[in-house]
């Protein structure tokens, strides 16, 4: 009876290891399908801002008059896009000039990696 036992047993850990090596590589692959796909979609809208010839004249001469422009698109595309939390817009100096959420606009970010 022991050795049974044992047989069982064992077999019943092999399936239940098996089974759970399968949940977690499905599990796997559709993490790192989202993440592609929030990669791809976080490229497909820098291009877009770097190409919207609103932002790209506001960047080149800001003035008050276009700033309502570009921060309710800043806000459209914030609302559009569950992925994304956080939009500004810096000038060459890393000045921040417009942004999604209050309080970031009018500080310099010169000093973060990502503006280096």
């Amino acid at each position: 009876m022991l050795i049974t036992a044992n047989y069982n047993l064992t077999s019943s850990v092999s399936r239940v290891s098996a089974g759970e090596l399968r949940s977690l590589e499905r599990l796997a692959q559709s993490t790192a399908g989202r993440v592609s796909q929030l990669i791809s979609d976080s490229q497909n809208l820098a291009n877009y801002i770097a190409t919207d010839t609103d932002f790209i004249d506001y960047l080149r001469a800001p003035d008050e008059k276009r700033k309502a422009l570009i921060q309710a698109k800043l806000d459209s595309l914030i609302k559009t896009n569950s992925d994304v939390f956080l939009m500004f817009l810096m000038d060459a100096k890393g000045l921040a000039l417009v942004s999604s959420e209050p309080g970031v606009a009018g500080f310099n970010y010169n000093f973060r990696e990502y503006f280096q």
